[in-house]
């Protein structure tokens, strides 16, 4: 175990050697909004996930954020769902108006079929401000 404020480290050894390690830090609060998209190109009726993590300054997931954010698609796509993780949470599954749990969120985009162009996520938050993704929509194989 080695400490530091603000960072623990805590190294499993198997047979005297370095086996696994797990490092956790001391965060700061929510200063932006990470989108991870599993894929930034659909074609039509194509779902693309986006995980979105509360960050603080240097990056770093922000475990006790529950913010709560509202979102806007615009372009050839639409919004399906979101989950946050939370069991107790009663906020729709469809609704536009999110919270994150322990920092984190997930959004489902599905690209409209017979159309292409560009579609833009916003994520509007009162805390960090507004984030965008671009995803780029293509007509479905074969047409």
């Amino acid at each position: 175990v080695r400490y530091e404020p603000g960072t623990l480290e805590v190294v499993v050894k198997k047979n005297g050697q370095p086996w696994c390690t797990a490092v956790r830090r001391t965060t700061g609060p929510a200063a932006d909004i990470q989108l991870k998209p599993d894929r930034t190109e659909l074609r039509g009726g194509e779902l693309a996930f986006i995980e979105m993590a509360a960050v603080d300054k240097e990056g770093n997931v922000v475990p006790t954020d529950a913010s709560t954010v509202r979102f806007d698609i615009a372009g050839p796509a639409e919004l399906v769902g979101f989950c946050n993780g939370d069991p107790t949470d009663p906020t729709g599954e469809q609704e536009t108006t999110q919270r994150f749990f322990r920092g984190r969120l997930l959004a489902i985009v599905r690209a409209a079929r017979g159309a292409e162009g560009e579609a833009t996520l916003t994520v509007h938050s009162p805390e960090t401000g507004s984030r965008e993704l671009k995803l780029q929509v293509k007509p479905e194989a074969g047409k």
